[in-house]
């Protein structure tokens, strides 16, 4: 046999070898993935652990960010809702920091193992975002949720801001994902940690229902308290003719509507009086299936009076009982149209 043949097949022979041991070792990880536990994640196990303990007690639950977190209060909106005849026991799954598709990491966690009790998914409205938060970079918090979907979403949204002028911040992002969903699936699965625990303390407790308020206020510079009302005001003038064509995000909220009715469930979107522009990549700010929008401070002035803020993005103690109310008022007004 000639010498450059012979080079030709032994090539071939150790592709097919390497191709085949990458395939086994791919299968065996994702087996492994799906096998072994989560990894501990801060505040997202506890949350996790508790529900799945008492998943037969809870007809209603809440998924979102800090602004779900500490805005809602289940106690309150459970006794709200049996005020009026509506018996219903909520359970708060925000966490700090929980933005899609992290929080759709969650929804498919949570629906692994159905309860045959829980009805009503409220869930945050907001768009993708691809940053990796610094808190979490380098933590389990920003492994555990990158399977193929979510990793899809991340990077797709990542893609889609790549502008002459920021090109490789969008690539290096776009790395950083495929590189997280590497490390999640080609270690040992899920049950040990390739990265080291957040340094933010021990878990909270998960009391109050996952429900943890904020006291006071940090509006305590003058400077902070004469920038809020420009903020609010410029809030006010916003109009839906200048959003951003944001199809990743639109396309994953519909796939979670989807996932929701395969599960006999109800999905209502929440939008949290925030005082930036929330649903700014909805076209019109047409809102998709049953929402309920509290980002308006022409109809809810009260939501956005400053003694009842944390900061811009939170409402303190008082402010959340204020709209946990008008949350419960809300859903009592739809339960009554949809019967």
């Amino acid at each position: 046999m000639p010498p450059v043949v012979h080079r030709h097949i032994q090539f071939l022979l150790y592709s097919i070898n390497v191709f085949v041991c990458c395939v086994f070792l791919s299968v065996t990880c994702l087996i492994l993935h799906k096998l072994l536990s989560r990894p501990v994640v801060p505040a997202v196990t506890s949350k996790l652990e508790y529900f799945a303990a008492n998943r037969e007690s809870f007809s209603a639950i809440f998924i979102g960010s800090s602004r779900i977190c500490h805005g809602i209060s289940p106690a309150i909106f459970d006794k709200a809702m049996r005020a009026d005849g509506y018996e219903v026991r909520s359970f708060n799954f925000g966490v700090d920091g929980m933005l899609p598709p992290e929080s759709f990491a969650l929804l498919d966690e949570v629906l692994q193992k159905p309860s045959t009790k829980l009805k009503w998914i409220f869930m945050e409205l907001t768009p993708i975002n691809p940053n990796i938060h610094y808190h979490h970079q380098g933590t389990v918090r920003a492994l555990w949720w990158h399977d193929w979907t979510n990793t899809q979403f991340a990077m797709r949204e990542a893609a889609s801001n790549i502008r002459a002028n920021s090109l490789f911040p969008q690539l290096e992002q776009m790395t950083e994902h495929l590189s997280l969903f590497s490390l999640n699936y080609l270690h040992l699965g899920r049950g040990l940690d390739p990265m080291p625990m957040e340094s933010t303390g021990d878990f909270p407790a998960v009391e109050n229902a996952g429900f943890i308020a904020l006291a006071g206020t940090q509006f305590k510079s003058a400077r902070q308290r004469e920038k809020y009302p420009h903020e609010i005001e410029e809030l006010k003038s916003f109009s839906g003719d200048s959003y951003r064509n944001d199809t990743t995000s639109i396309e994953a909220f519909d796939r979670t509507i989807e996932t929701i009715k395969k599960h006999r469930l109800t999905l209502i979107f929440v939008i949290a009086p925030t005082a930036y522009r929330a649903i700014d990549f909805l076209p019109d700010q047409s809102i998709p299936h049953v929402t309920f929008a509290f980002n308006d401070p022409q109809k809810f002035p009260e939501l956005y009076q400053i003694d009842w803020r944390f900061d811009t993005d939170h409402l303190n103690e008082a402010g959340a009982t204020a709209f946990t109310k008008a949350l419960a008022s809300r859903f009592r007004a739809y339960l009554s149209q949809d019967q």
